[in-house]
């Protein structure tokens, strides 16, 4: 059983449902970094910068070379280290999303996007 409660975001949602036909691959690694997240390995890649500082990444290889980065955040370790005030900057609905959540048991997923492209790009 993993150790966190997963929450997605309509952003996370719609890019895995857009994808799972023409990248089942991208979907599949998603889907499996997504399970590792929840049982708590987050791996040492740290904290995004710049828009999404305060939010975690998770990087995606995906034959071929093509990577991919998951970004979520553990809303305990969010709370705890005040990140919450940069991620209600960027995710506008972060203070109602966060108020129903069980803080010790939950990480959010906000998106999936290739390592190379912009983050501010995306609609959260």
């Amino acid at each position: 059983m993993p150790r966190y409660e997963a929450r997605f975001t309509r952003a996370f949602e719609q890019i895995i449902q857009s994808r799972k036909k023409k990248q089942r691959r991208l979907v599949e690694a998603a889907e499996k970094a997504v399970r590792e997240i929840l049982d708590g390995r987050f791996g040492s890649e740290g904290f995004l910068q710049g828009d999404l500082r305060g939010m975690r990444k998770k990087y995606v290889a995906l034959p071929g070379g093509e990577t991919y980065r998951v970004v979520f955040a553990v809303c305990s370790e969010c709370l705890r280290l005040g990140h919450d005030k940069f991620n209600r900057d960027v995710y506008r609905h972060c203070a109602a999303f966060c108020a129903s959540l069980d803080h010790d048991r939950t990480i959010v997923f906000f998106l999936v996007n290739p390592k190379k492209e912009r983050h501010a790009d995306y609609r959260l």
